[in-house]
């Protein structure tokens, strides 16, 4: 399992470690700590996250029956069971991933066009100053006598 997970890019864990080096828990941990081993973080990108899954499934079904050669095994009733499991797991990833991308595009568009209406509303409110201001000017070179009067 702790080579597999090294060889499919997963996080192996600090026992799958001693499995695989073939030391004990406590080695292990004393090393770890005393070379202070950082995990990295996994990735936060959601597509990234739900390829890995896909790719170890996908690992999954390889391994259920589909090699060729000396190692090949015959396909039975439960292999083909969880085969067809497996992929609607996939599938299920698939509208997942598909729904959570729509709504992003929704969430994203809503933004967009709220922002777009702030925009508007402060250009609409400059026009109005503008024009406000434009009367005003317009009234004070007509009549200056009545510059007093137009400020109110």
């Amino acid at each position: 399992m702790a080579a597999r997970a090294l060889y499919e890019s997963e996080r192996p864990s600090l026992e799958q470690l001693a499995v695989i080096a073939g030391w004990r828990l406590a080695t292990v941990q004393s090393r770890a700590g005393r070379e202070g081993w950082q995990r990295s973080e996994p990735p936060k990108d959601p597509g990234g996250r739900v390829a890995r899954v896909i790719d170890g499934l996908l690992g999954e079904i390889e391994a259920l029956g589909f090699g060729n050669g000396e190692g090949a095994v015959g396909l039975d009733k439960a292999r083909i069971e969880a085969i067809s499991a497996l992929i609607r797991t996939l599938e299920k990833i698939g509208d997942i991933t598909r729904s959570n991308t729509e709504a992003n595009a929704k969430e994203r568009q809503i933004t967009r066009d709220a922002d777009m209406a702030g925009f508007l509303r402060r250009i609409d409110e400059r026009i109005v100053e503008l024009a406000v201001g434009h009367a005003k000017e317009l009234v004070r070179k007509e009549s200056p006598g009545r510059e007093a009067s137009a400020d109110s």
